[in-house]
């Protein structure tokens, strides 16, 4: 797809029907252009690659995120960050990578079973995953970043 496909992409909702008429091209990643489009963020099935925890952040990638795009398709997302600031961790980063089989977020007094990205969550957060490896861990603090990287791509699930 040249550029200026991907700009009629990104302003697709301002002709009628282009995105259904692109959702084949954009499937395909061939643009790399998404971070006009929101997503929904869905923990469990989305796969952990790696926890970090430096002195005032909790970074976990997510090598595969369970997303939903903004027409409601269900799919994966790639180049996934969450950052939580000011976090205390619980559980052993060692073993924290491999498919989120549960996950409950708090924000607050709110649980949430999916959450936009990119987006910015403030309050008291509270993320706590079980991994199929049988890992648990706790992560809590004062804000939640969740951003996509240069290289994110949405791949649409086909699975029935």
């Amino acid at each position: 797809m040249n550029g200026d496909a991907c700009w009629i992409a990104w302003r697709a909702d301002l002709f009628p029907g282009a995105r259904k008429n692109l959702r084949g091209l954009l499937r395909k990643g061939v643009c790399g252009r998404i971070e006009h489009m929101p997503y929904a963020v869905e923990f469990p099935a989305s796969e952990l690659r790696d926890v970090t925890l430096d002195d005032t952040h909790a970074r976990l990638r997510l090598s595969a995120a369970a997303a939903r795009d903004d027409a409601g398709e269900r799919g994966w997302l790639t180049g996934v960050t969450l950052a939580i600031g000011a976090a205390t961790l619980q559980g052993d980063t060692a073993h924290a990578f491999g498919k989120i089989v549960e996950a409950t977020l708090r924000q607050g007094d709110d649980h949430l079973r999916r959450f936009d990205i990119p987006a910015t969550l403030g309050g008291q957060i509270e993320l706590a995953l079980r991994l199929a490896n049988g890992a648990h861990i706790v992560i809590r603090g004062d804000a939640l970043e969740a951003s996509l990287g240069d290289d994110a791509r949405f791949r649409e699930d086909f699975s029935c």
